[in-house]
């Protein structure tokens, strides 16, 4: 089943004196619950990609479409209301508040975005804080804590709302090999869990040779698109 339609995107930033093409007539589809990587070399266009279907850019040319929602058509306002509702945000830095706990930090989506009570938000929070396997961590500042349990909080963070979608941009960049190993599994399970897709821009072959389909960026063209059972499409 189709969640996302990406149909013929292009980005121009044209900022400077000679415009720059990101994305050159994009065309793929992201199934619901699927898990897949956009690789290729710095400059590719995998985060300016990322950036659209998130709703944090929109394409200069073409269509995203998100659960029969035209992404594009979306005013400031609409498009962070959506970004709050639908989706989940894992960044290379973690991007954790340094003021607030662990606890605070998963919280704080639901803070800015859900009308709950007090009692609602601690009970979703201490739920994907166990999920995550930091629950026994969660009175803890983010510098208290390693890169691994750092990253753990940031997709318990993605996934508190419950989103269907969480775009990861090199996830495990700053991770050593243990760490990065276990965040992978971790989101398999989270995937196994709650159903949620998971859509990459990496370097990092840990990742590469986990995921389900890879989408190859050159020079923002889409150049080969493979499955990890060696079937090319």
């Amino acid at each position: 089943m189709s969640l996302i339609q990406i149909e013929k995107v292009k980005k121009v930033f044209s900022e400077t004196e000679t415009p720059v093409t990101a994305l050159d007539n994009i065309s793929i589809s992201i199934d619901k619950g699927s898990f897949i990587s956009f690789i290729g070399p710095s400059g590719s266009g995998k985060t300016t990609l990322l950036n659209i279907i998130g709703a944090l850019d929109k394409p200069s040319a073409g269509r995203i479409i998100f659960n029969n929602i035209e992404l594009s058509t979306l005013n400031r306002v609409a498009a962070a209301d959506f970004r709050a509702e639908h989706i989940g945000f894992i960044f290379q830095n973690f991007n954790l508040l340094p003021v607030l706990t662990v606890y605070e930090n998963v919280e704080y989506p639901l803070l800015m975005t859900r009308n709950t009570s007090a009692s609602e938000r601690r009970h979703l929070v201490e739920n994907v804080l166990d999920a995550v396997g930091m629950k026994t961590q969660m009175g803890k500042f983010p510098n208290q804590i390693s890169g691994g349990q750092k990253q753990r909080v940031a997709i318990a963070r993605a996934l508190i709302t419950n989103p269907e979608l969480v775009l990861a941009d090199e996830p495990t960049a700053n991770l050593d090999h243990e760490s990065a190993f276990k965040v992978i599994q971790l989101m398999h399970e989270m995937r196994s869990k709650f159903g949620t897709t998971f859509v990459f821009s990496t370097h990092d072959p840990k990742i590469v040779k986990e995921v389900d389909i890879l989408h190859k960026l050159e020079d923002g063209k889409l150049i080969g698109t493979d499955n990890q059972g060696g079937v090319a499409a």
